[in-house]
């Protein structure tokens, strides 16, 4: 599903960049995403449901347009 997102937005909006966003305790998530070729570029202090501080991380991916 998240590939079918990146190439909806390539086609039928030219992204050059897909931004995607991911809280620290979601480690499948982040994993996932890092398989997918995303990159960390920023974190972003927030709080969970509990009021606890948690970090969330940007990720970025890069598209490639070799035409």
């Amino acid at each position: 599903m998240i590939q079918e997102m990146i190439d909806l937005a390539v086609s039928r909006h030219r992204a050059t960049e897909v931004h995607i966003s991911c809280f620290n305790a979601n480690v499948i998530g982040m994993l996932l995403y890092a398989k997918l070729g995303f990159q960390p570029f920023a974190v972003e202090e927030r709080r969970d449901e509990a009021g606890r501080r948690a970090a969330l991380i940007h990720f970025r991916l890069p598209i490639r347009t070799d035409s």
